[in-house]
């Protein structure tokens, strides 16, 4: 009786949190439910350590009469680096690309827990398993390169992709698609 009233009580997972039935690693709680979902979970283990973001990249190449004077990849989707969108950037990927042996495709295919809704984390995602994972030493990530599924700036569409390099700092960078780095499925609920 008379007790002191802070507001509704929340209960958030914290990083390394595994839940029952499911196989992976909460690597981001957002504090409530929203779009359909509220945490971000990483596979245990990596879909790859040598796979192409895009690997069959067709130039088109623009000549004058001394030289090339410009090139691009035939290669425009669009992607975002937001966290929450890596499952529709995934999903925007496979749309646009024919066979089965890349990033996206795997990581949408991985089954883990009997579960089928993994994707390639978006930039930002895989920066959040960066900094709650990869730093706090958890889930076994490589000092390696990761693919994110946002690709590096449609306008200029040279074919490049974004990844992270998970080693003792933070660095992002854009990569020729073709590259062969690791990928890490995550999924969100």
């Amino acid at each position: 009786q008379g007790g002191t009233v802070y507001g509704n009580e929340q209960s958030l997972k914290t990083v390394g949190y595994t839940e029952s039935g499911h196989v992976g690693i909460v690597f981001y709680d957002k504090g409530s439910v929203s779009d359909g979902w509220r945490y971000l979970e990483a596979a245990p283990e990596d879909q790859s350590n040598s796979i192409a973001w895009w690997p069959s990249l067709t130039w088109v190449y623009t000549l004058s009469p001394w030289n090339i004077t410009s090139y691009t990849a035939a290669l425009t989707i669009s992607t975002s680096t937001a966290i929450g969108t890596g499952k529709e950037n995934t999903a925007a990927i496979i749309a646009k690309q024919t066979g089965t042996i890349y990033a996206a495709y795997i990581c949408a295919n991985y089954a883990g827990g009997s579960l089928n809704d993994w994707f390639l984390p978006s930039l930002e995602e895989l920066h959040l398993m960066y900094l709650n994972m990869k730093v706090q030493g958890i889930g076994g990530l490589g000092s390696q390169l990761y693919w994110s599924s946002t690709q590096y700036n449609p306008a200029y569409a040279y074919g490049n992709a974004w990844s992270v390099y998970f080693s003792t700092t933070y660095s992002a960078s854009s990569y020729p698609a073709y590259n062969t780095w690791y990928a890490r499925a995550a999924r969100r609920y």
